[in-house]
């Protein structure tokens, strides 16, 4: 049976979306300087109480209030609504001619007080408050001929304009970034958290903007001028969060967005989308895609404070939680829990299993107190864990002196099966340590027991919906249960299968023990015990 031919474009929807390209490139462009205007002018009123002369607050005012009727134009004139207007013409010199209008006074308003300003500023030796006004009268200016270089962008329907290098690169960015999304179905606080902030933005305006407002407010800043260099960024250090634009050459903001939420590592790293491009179909892909939250630029500062506190107070609670569990679990649980969430159940996986336990400990207890028992188990569980844990291992029950570990689940390893054996040479190597340590104190010293066995096994959580615990299940963990109780028997402290055999190194020295009937079992085992004195393996 022929499947049903999926519809295509036709190609009046392909040149409507190439105009929605082209002018979304067109906001963004016109926005960029917008939001220096803004952000420089709104940073010198923050800091002007502070400041010596006061006199500039009056013209700072007006700038701002320029400011923010060019960005009421701009937004007015390519608004997404207006744009994806089916009965509308697109007519980019018609836009540019009504932009150059409504948008000469604000604009002249804006570079006039900021050269005023400046020029007093040089007079008085203000070199900070006019390195900031070189700023907003080169945005200003720069926004100028933003307007003047409008119909010089693309080709629009049927009419063909020419356009520079430059410009059909930002062109083609666009359509990078466009294109990497689906297109939907028709159907002023201050901020009290403080963090580690990635800033990650092609614009070195932007950048400057967020470096300096971010700074002040108490947080570490980081910035990034492109994509890839924001991902080498987060493998070298941690953040707490990641503020991101989405047109940036190299990589696009959804590419890195898509990379990190794809990284189990990363994956809980939040990240704010802050862009010019704020069609409808960039905002929700974002969410889905796993942002925290997402801002147009230019962006309101006390929105941004707002939604920043909210991303670090959420990284926190979740640090915070991934730290309550790792009081109960190992870090590898840890991690299975917080990537993937809780569920009963498990999949079958190669590993090692290995059991272990105090010799005569019956008898140990019965000659002391219960107290001195609990701190007897603290002491040899803190200096056994320790050697488990350094091999990659997870100790996934303790049953009075006994205590079961797991090698190569939830983290698969190859070498699960060496891991454990030198996991267990190393915890012989402690408990003389330890018994070192009882003897000078005038305690009794311990001996323990270790059997280590591998194969398949179901790795994952068993018990209840209340209460549950990852462990493995399966006869290799039987097996391995029986070779421990069976090193009394021959009298060795350390007992491995065939299976684990083979997974060691020749530089390992094993003693073969014959094959034994274990109880349980139908069949004999082969087992092995390796001796103590190894060399460094």
């Amino acid at each position: 049976m022929n499947e049903p031919l999926k519809p295509t474009a036709s190609k009046d929807e392909v040149t409507r979306r190439a105009q929605y390209a082209l002018l979304a490139k067109l906001r963004h462009d016109l926005r960029t300087p917008i939001n220096a205007i803004l952000g420089y002018s709104e940073i010198l009123l923050e800091d002007a109480p502070e400041s010596a002369d006061a006199s500039i607050v009056p013209d700072l005012e007006k700038i701002r209030a320029a400011g923010k009727e060019l960005e009421a134009a701009v937004n007015d004139a390519l608004a997404s609504e207006k744009i994806l207007d089916e009965s509308r013409d697109v007519d980019i010199q018609a836009i540019a001619a009504d932009l150059q209008y409504r948008l000469r006074t604000p604009t002249d308003v804006v570079i006039g007080y900021s050269e005023l300003l400046l020029e007093d500023a040089r007079a008085n030796g203000a070199d900070a408050l006019a390195a900031d006004l070189e700023k907003i009268h080169t945005a200003a200016h720069n926004f100028s001929l933003a307007i003047n270089d409008i119909i010089s962008l693309a080709v629009i329907g049927t009419q063909r304009v020419d356009f520079d290098e430059k410009s059909a690169a930002a062109g083609e960015l666009v359509e990078q970034a466009v294109s990497s999304i689906r297109a939907l179905d028709e159907n002023g606080t201050v901020t009290q958290e403080r963090g580690s902030i990635l800033v990650v933005d092609d614009s070195a305006v932007n950048r400057d903007i967020l470096i300096h407002r971010l700074t002040r407010q108490g947080h570490a800043v980081t910035a990034a001028e492109n994509g890839r260099r924001a991902l080498e960024l987060v493998h070298e250090k941690n953040f707490d969060l990641v503020l991101l634009d989405i047109l940036m050459p190299e990589l696009n903001g959804f590419q890195v967005l898509q990379t990190l939420k794809a990284d189990r590592k990363l994956r809980e790293l939040p990240v704010i989308m802050i862009s010019a491009l704020d069609e409808l179909d960039s905002v929700v892909r974002c969410i889905e895609m796993g942002a925290e939250d997402y801002l147009p630029k230019p962006f309101n500062p006390v929105i941004l404070n707002a939604r920043i506190e909210s991303s670090l107070e959420k990284k926190r609670l979740r640090d915070q939680q991934r730290e309550l569990f790792g009081k109960f679990a190992t870090p590898e649980v840890v991690d299975e829990l917080m990537a993937t969430g809780f569920s009963l159940g498990g999949k079958l996986v190669e590993a090692t299993a290995m059991f272990s336990d105090i010799r005569s400990f019956t008898t140990i207890a019965e000659a002391q107190t219960p107290a001195e028992t609990i701190r007897l188990l603290n002491s040899y569980f803190g200096y056994v864990m320790e050697a488990i844990a350094s091999e990659g291992g997870i100790v996934n029950q303790m049953v009075g002196d006994g205590l079961m570990a797991i090698f190569g689940a939830p983290l698969p390893r190859a070498d699960h099966r060496e891991r454990a054996v030198r996991a267990a040479l190393r915890m012989l190597e402690r408990i003389a340590q330890f018994n070192d340590a009882q003897q000078a104190q005038g305690k009794r010293a311990i001996q323990i027991g270790i059997g280590i066995a591998s194969g398949s096994v179901i790795a994952g959580f068993t018990g209840t919906e209340l209460r549950a615990t990852y462990t493995c299940v399966g006869d290799t963990v039987n097996l391995a249960a029986r070779l421990e109780a069976h090193t009394k028997v021959v009298k060795q402290p350390l007992l491995i299968d065939e299976n684990t055999r083979r997974g060691l190194r020749d530089s390992i020295a094993v003693e073969p023990q014959g094959k034994v009937q274990l109880k349980g079992k139908t069949q004999g085992v082969q087992i092995y015990s390796i001796p103590l004195d190894q060399n460094q393996i």
